[in-house]
């Protein structure tokens, strides 16, 4: 299966790998090579000063916790944070949590399969939080992150690891996480993910709130121009006030901030001024790929 693999220049003895020890070995057996190696949940649901519930390397109530363990323990605390929102969909059927399920699969496992185990300074931690999932791993990314959300484009850290999730049924179509992250997150017209990264880390913040609830810095009536706005793709100011029952100055107030934040475009003059909501980078690059992939098939 990969666990163990055999060592030309030592007389083909056969030598456990770094992935099956990570994945199936004990804490004694992992710390002796890797002492830093630290593995971490965090359910900060209800905004806690600290957290309401904890999964980590080095817990008595967790011993032994290699990366398998760890994702089956995490996999089933964070579907327990699902809540059952109870609201049809446009089609009147009830929605259901299995999706969410899928993309929070999805990155939990895009965590552990890409994460850098040989760093010593960044963790590997995913968090809770009321309107979002954080997942954090050490280790830059190895394709651009444009292409993440994009899909069918993989460069794995751990080709061996990554085999083993597909063993065990966790890890699909390779290189299609972000996509299915990015397909769910707009088909429930959520804020879109985020994926920052930098030459030590990576970190993916997958939101399930609508727009208006996930910017909780903007007040109520920047938060109500913004919604209608996102959900119109683009609209007029009388048409803003009649929709909202805002003022014409409250909305040109809230205008001013969302194109502040470069959250939306403005085009036209006068009258004719219409207010567009911004696709992001990764719509745009999306719909360019499926364009590209309309011209073939017509060839």
């Amino acid at each position: 299966m990969g666990v163990f693999r055999i060592d030309r220049t030592d007389a083909r003895k056969y030598k456990l790998t770094l992935a099956g020890l990570i994945f199936l070995g004990t804490e004694e057996a992992i710390a002796s090579r890797l002492p830093h190696f630290h593995l971490d949940f965090l359910n900060k649901k209800g905004n806690p000063d600290r957290w309401i519930d904890r999964v980590s390397s080095n817990d008595l109530n967790y011993p032994n916790l290699n990366v398998l363990k760890y994702y089956r323990i995490v996999r089933d605390k964070i579907f327990a944070t699902i809540d059952d929102p109870f609201e049809l969909d446009k089609d009147a059927i009830r929605k259901s949590k299995t999706e969410l399920q899928v993309v929070l699969r999805e990155a939990l496992v895009n965590m552990l399969i890409h994460a850098d185990y040989l760093d010593k300074d960044n963790p590997i931690r995913c968090e809770v939080h009321d309107l979002y999932y954080v997942f954090t791993n050490p280790g830059t990314m190895r394709i651009p992150k444009d292409l993440f959300f994009i899909g069918n484009y993989s460069n794995p850290r751990n080709d061996i690891l990554l085999s083993f999730f597909k063993k065990i049924g966790a890890a699909e179509r390779e290189g299609g996480g972000g996509r299915t992250i990015y397909d769910f997150t707009l088909k429930n017209n959520f804020r879109e993910p985020e994926l920052d990264v930098d030459l030590q880390k990576t970190k993916l913040k997958i939101w399930t709130a609508f727009p208006k609830e996930a910017y909780t810095e903007f007040s109520q009536d920047v938060q109500n121009v913004l919604l209608y706005i996102r959900n119109n793709g683009y609209a007029r100011m009388r048409e803003i006030e009649k929709s909202t029952g805002l003022t014409n100055y409250s909305v040109r107030k809230a205008i001013k901030q969302l194109l502040e934040n470069d959250l939306i475009l403005i085009h036209g003059q006068g009258k004719a001024t219409i207010y567009v909501w911004k696709h992001s980078k990764i719509e745009n690059i999306a719909a360019l790929e499926k364009m590209k992939s309309l011209l073939i098939k017509g060839k």
